[in-house]
């Protein structure tokens, strides 16, 4: 086997978003190692299944090599060779998000992994390379999934309550015609395990204003009685963003997506 082909840290972060969790690594394809081969000028890129892709360069007839993980969603990323300046014969690379699979127009050099559809419950990973022609295993690496790196948030939610007392939360969408105006509107933004962050700012546009648009800012996570009417004013079928929603994570402040609301 070949060493340190796959990055050789022991543990790599897991990111959580709202609607799935995911982990990204690297093939070091700079190295001078033998395994590059098996990576650069690629021109096919075939799914097994869910956690299999085989990879054909593009001066072969079938495909050279396997990539496996043992749970979760495999996908790939690299880089297309792209030639310099005129009259250079350096190499320029330009940046691929993903690759796509199947026959590739430009062959590609591939030099990222990542797996999505994993669970809160992995504690690890393991990604396995293979020469498919064989079956040999050329390297493998498990990596532990870092429950200390963990992040992300879910959408900021409209939090109110309607005349029958019960509490309703919306992220996005029409809003019912029996919000109870009396009681305090809330501005929440939560994790998967619903822990709550703080809501340091957000404006509430009124769109029927003449007066640019309306803006009303707030300090704080609680609809003034300014802000309410705007909500509780809007014609059928009319809508406002609630936008500029500021959160704190950790002493630091981010932007969230603002919130649509429809009557």
């Amino acid at each position: 086997m070949h060493a340190q082909f796959l990055e050789s840290t022991e543990s790599l972060r897991l990111s959580i978003y709202p609607s799935d969790l995911i982990v990204r690594g690297s093939f070091n394809i700079k190295t001078d190692n033998p395994l590059k081969e098996y990576f650069v000028n690629i021109d096919g890129v075939i799914r097994i299944g869910d956690n299999s892709i085989k990879l054909k360069k593009k001066d072969q007839p079938r495909a050279k090599t396997r990539i496996e993980v043992n749970k979760g969603r495999l996908n790939l990323g690299g880089k297309t060779p792209k030639k310099g300046p005129k009259y250079t014969y350096n190499y320029d690379y330009k940046r691929i998000e993903s690759v796509s699979e199947g026959k590739l127009d430009n062959p590609v050099d591939i030099d990222e992994w990542s797996v999505n559809r994993l669970s809160i419950e992995d504690k690890d990973i393991t990604i396995s390379i293979y020469d498919n022609n064989t079956g040999q295993l050329l390297e493998e690496k498990k990596y532990k999934l870092k429950p200390d790196s963990v992040v992300g948030v879910g959408n900021p939610k409209l939090c109110y309550t309607n005349l029958a007392g019960e509490d309703v939360k919306v992220i996005s969408g029409k809003i019912g015609d029996d919000i109870d105006y009396s009681k305090p509107m809330k501005i929440v933004v939560e994790d998967i395990w619903d822990r709550s962050y703080k809501v340091c700012s957000y404006n509430v546009k009124d769109l029927n204003s003449m007066c640019e648009m309306g803006a009303n800012t707030t300090n704080e996570d609680t609809l003034t009685e300014r802000q309410k009417n705007i909500i509780r004013n809007l014609p059928k079928g009319g809508f406002t963003f609630i936008s500029d929603i500021i959160i704190e994570i950790k002493g630091k402040k981010y932007h969230t997506a603002p919130i649509e609301i429809r009557k």
